[in-house]
Order: C-alpha cells, then structure tokens, then sequence
C-alpha cells in the first residue's frame, strides 16, 4: 500500500512539475485576419514538458471585443509577452500581455502613475494626463471621420479665443482672424491640426 501510495505522489509531482504556468516569452509571428500570434517561450523556447521551439497560434487577449469590432492592440515580433495556460495544460496558451524590455523600453519621460496614453511607433499618441488634459497628436494628419463639422467648430472656437474672438468663419472651411486680416483656408487649418 506504501508502494502504491508513494507512486501516486511521485507521479503527482512529475505531473506538478509539467504544468505551465505564467511564461514569458517572444512574438515570433502575428495572423491579422484571426488575431493570434506564435511565440517562442523563454528561456530557450523550452516548455515544462521539455518541448522546444515556437508555439502553435495562440489567442491573444483583448479587453473589449465582438463581432468584427472591438480593441485591437497586436504585439509586434519580437516583443516580450506574456503567456498564460488554462489550467496548467501547454497546449491552452493564451497571449496576455506585453511587457517592457530593452528592446521595447516606454516612452522617455514615460507615463505618471494614473495617467492613460496610447503612443504609436510612429508618433501619433492620445493620453489623459494627471494634469486634467487629453493630448491628441499625429505627425502627418488626424482623420476624425465624419466629426469634420464639430471639429471645424471646435478649431473655429479655438481660433476664437487665440485672437481675443475676431474669428469669422466663411463658407470655404477657413477663418478669418480680424484686422489686420489673416485668411486661414481649410489647408490652413488642416496644416494648424497636423501640427498640434
């Protein structure tokens, strides 16, 4: 009985022993069309089980998704992320999340404590900072959609309080700015916008 009862926790523990948890690892390949990525598990692509190599296409999680619409933030190749398994079994891997490195250090100053920023490798960055203000930016254009009208009125109102209200708009999307005059047409404004 002994024997058998010694077997079991041998094999419990080789079992234990097995088990995935929390891994860390390298986006090797990324699928668009379903969303999941292939990663290489650290350190040396070695799973629990003694596999190597990359991974099968994993899930990787969002926060908000539904049919054909929701939050899409795929990591790049190369980035650390992090990999959890469904009850410990290693063919259940999910992407949870990336993480910082040296290679994919944040932005320099980067984010306070409490603030909010999505910042694009190519410059264009949305944040909600500690100090009450939301920064939109972009390095060529913003397209807002079918917000042009609001936005027009929200530049207008800008223009408005920049030159002490001597704004009148016109009816070719530009401004006027009072005496002595300064024509501001839709390309103006649309160069004042890529700007800021």
């Amino acid at each position: 009985m002994d024997r058998l009862r010694n077997a079991m926790r041998d094999e419990a523990l080789r079992t234990a022993t097995l088990s995935e948890h929390r891994r860390q690892g390298y986006i090797t390949a990324y699928d668009p069309n379903t969303y999941s990525a292939k990663v290489k598990i650290m350190p040396e692509g070695q799973y629990a089980d003694g596999a190597e190599g990359e991974s099968g296409w994993l899930p990787i999680e969002t926060k908000w998704a539904g049919n054909g619409w929701g939050m899409f933030c795929p990591p790049a190749i190369g980035q650390q992320v992090s990999v959890d398994f469904i009850e410990g079994d290693a063919g259940s891997g999910i992407v949870t999340g990336c993480v910082c490195d040296a290679q994919s250090a944040p932005p320099n100053p980067g984010a306070l404590s409490g603030e909010f920023w999505l910042v694009h490798k190519n410059g264009q960055l949305f944040k909600f900072t500690n100090d009450g203000k939301v920064s939109l930016g972009a390095n060529s254009e913003i397209d807002v959609g079918n917000l042009g009208n609001t936005l027009h009125q929200l530049v207008t109102d800008a223009f408005k309080n920049l030159f002490n209200n001597h704004v009148h708009t016109n009816g070719n999307g530009g401004a006027n700015t009072g005496s002595p005059t300064t024509q501001l047409g839709s390309d103006h404004l649309t160069s004042v916008l890529k700007a800021n």
